[in-house]
């Protein structure tokens, strides 16, 4: 097979879960189902009896075509429900690369539909050490101030991807989010959802994040998924309560 943007020549079996890998024997199901059913990389490696670089191997492979799975899948897409969209803030490896996620979920299904990324300048009160330590992250940053708006950006696109498929049925489809000002000058100013407002097959419905976070609350789906992330992954859990 060749690229169709360089023209390099390569193999077709490079987009297979046994690509370069001399342990062809490991069940791939097996290795999931217990991975998801909390065995770490250490346990996993002495159930199969191999290496944990092995183990990590696999799951990298794992997780790549999971992705470009569920992509394809989230392209045919037809939603029969209302959507919440929010974002939850991390960092990526140190604390002078804070990173924001949006996502986009299921108002009922709790359906986790798309995910954007963005890494950003650290901000906030700091002293000169921070200060001088926060010049070398971003001699290798490469950020910009329109990084967070774009990443919106495309979330809005991806949004507008979605709904248009249920508008084209006659049916109004609500968007709660909090009240981001990026999220509603983005939405107000994409014009699909301008024509969607105007023809009521649109509304976004705006909560305040200060609000009780119970099952009541509109926002209850992105809460929740981000109550998983910070309870199940160690990546995510706060250093402080």
């Amino acid at each position: 097979m060749k690229c169709r943007a360089c023209g390099r020549s390569f193999s077709a079996r490079i987009f297979t879960l046994d690509y370069y890998a001399k342990r062809i024997d490991i069940d791939l199901k097996d290795l999931l189902f217990h991975y998801a059913n909390g065995f770490n990389q250490r346990a996993l490696s002495n159930h199969f009896h191999c290496a944990t670089r092995t183990i990590a191997q696999k799951l990298q492979i794992l997780s790549r075509q999971s992705m470009a799975a569920i992509l394809e899948a989230n392209s045919h897409l037809h939603i029969h429900e209302d959507l919440a969209i929010d974002g939850m803030q991390n960092f990526t490896g140190s604390q002078y690369q804070p990173n924001n996620y949006n996502i986009i979920v299921g108002q009922y299904s709790q359906y986790l539909s798309m995910v954007t990324q963005v890494i950003f300048r650290r901000g906030g009160t700091m002293t000169p050490a921070q200060k001088h330590m926060r010049e070398k992250y971003d001699l290798i940053g490469h950020w910009t101030r329109k990084d967070f708006a774009d990443s919106i950006k495309d979330l809005v696109d991806y949004l507008y991807k979605i709904i248009i498929n249920r508008a084209d049925e006659g049916r109004l489809t609500v968007c709660n989010s909090d009240k981001k000002p990026m999220y509603i000058r983005i939405i107000n100013n994409h014009k699909g959802f301008k024509d969607l407002t105007e023809k009521k097959l649109f509304l976004q419905v705006l909560t305040s994040s200060r609000c009780y976070r119970n099952v009541q609350n509109p926002l209850f789906p992105v809460n929740y998924i981000d109550n998983r992330l910070r309870n199940d992954l160690a990546d995510w859990q706060r250093e402080t309560t």
